[in-house]
């Protein structure tokens, strides 16, 4: 019973995030915020080859981690970015992937985590104010989610 507790209680050893880790992940998060800003343009048009280009680059790091988030990063990238309806969907996918890949690896950057229930998706980008990249009719609408630490 005591062997049972010990093996139950035993995590694996957290393995640190190396410098080109950071780089790598600070990457994603830039590329991410081009992406959210040419969604805020009068005409709003999805880029996503250089952010594609920045997860495939996860593929550097050796990091267990990295390896894990780049699949689940790539899985979540739009498809068929001309189709905006379906794009907003993966892309509040791949903002929530980020609000937990944050949790994990301090960045040199701030970005916060956003939430409009009006169309019910998910943003993380460097803003303080919020401007929906979603619904261009209402850019004001949505809340900055506070971090839970």
């Amino acid at each position: 019973m005591i062997c049972l507790f010990f093996l139950s209680s035993c995590e694996a050893p957290k393995i640190p995030f190396s410098d080109q880790d950071t780089a790598l992940i600070s990457e994603v998060f830039a590329e991410t915020q081009k992406v959210h800003e040419g969604l805020l343009q009068n005409s709003p048009s999805l880029k996503i080859d250089r952010l594609r280009s920045s997860i495939e680059a996860l593929s550097k790091s050796t990091h267990p981690r990295i390896k894990e988030w780049k699949s689940q990063l790539t899985e979540n990238l739009p498809k068929k970015p001309d189709d905006l309806d379906t794009s907003f969907e993966e892309l509040s996918k791949l903002s929530l992937l980020l609000v937990e890949i944050k949790k994990e690896i301090k960045l040199p950057e701030t970005y916060q985590q956003f939430y409009c229930p009006m169309v019910e998706k998910y943003w993380v980008a460097k803003d303080k104010e919020v401007r929906n990249p979603y619904a261009p009719e209402m850019r004001d609408c949505g809340e900055l989610i506070p971090e839970v630490h």
